[in-house]
């Protein structure tokens, strides 16, 4: 009786184990934190050295055909804008994957909750890195880190330089054609 009962018991935690990686541990936190140990980038290694608490890793992965969106992606938001509400220092690394897609690039970006300044405001920092896959290895990635007392919607965009901001309206612009007096 004892021998079924063991087997019983370690079958079941077999297939549990099985349903938790099969149905539960893909895009959970546990994967993205696991997955993120291994990335070259400056935004991810400042994330794991941090010594605030974190509200963990909003992630996004685009192809053609579909986006992939992390587990808890509204709960890290969320746990992020309550903390910026109450200004409690938290972190959340932001990870736009869009190196199956036609821009190829993948972008990296860690939004801390500083402290307060003296009017109240709470002070925001976004260290930011953006790597073009399809760029030579020697080119350096579009990267930031800069501070304001305000977040975006989107969160990644919070405390975005005036000329990061003017450098991709040059690259959404549609190219005018110039006329040339050859083409007269």
């Amino acid at each position: 009786m004892k021998k079924k009962l063991i087997w019983a018991i370690l079958a079941v935690l077999i297939v549990g184990g099985l349903v938790y990686f099969k149905v539960y541990y893909p895009n959970s936190q546990l994967q993205l934190k696991n997955a993120m140990k291994h990335v070259d980038a400056f935004a991810v290694e400042n994330y794991f050295n941090s010594e605030e608490k974190s509200c963990g890793i909003w992630y996004e992965s685009y192809t053609e055909a579909e986006t992939k969106n992390g587990r808890d992606n509204q709960a890290v938001k969320d746990c992020f804008i309550k903390a910026f509400s109450g200004c409690s220092r938290r972190s959340v690394l932001i990870v736009s994957d869009k190196s199956q897609t036609a821009e190829s690039k993948i972008t990296y970006s860690l939004i801390r909750i500083i402290n307060d300044n003296d009017r109240g405001e709470c002070i925001v920092q976004n260290s930011y890195e953006e790597q073009n896959l399809n760029e030579p290895k020697n080119e350096l990635p579009v990267g930031y880190v800069n501070t304001c007392t305000a977040l975006s919607e989107d969160l990644i965009s919070s405390c975005e330089p005036i000329y990061i901001k003017d450098a991709r309206e040059k690259e959404s612009e549609p190219e005018s054609e110039e006329v040339s007096p050859e083409n007269q």
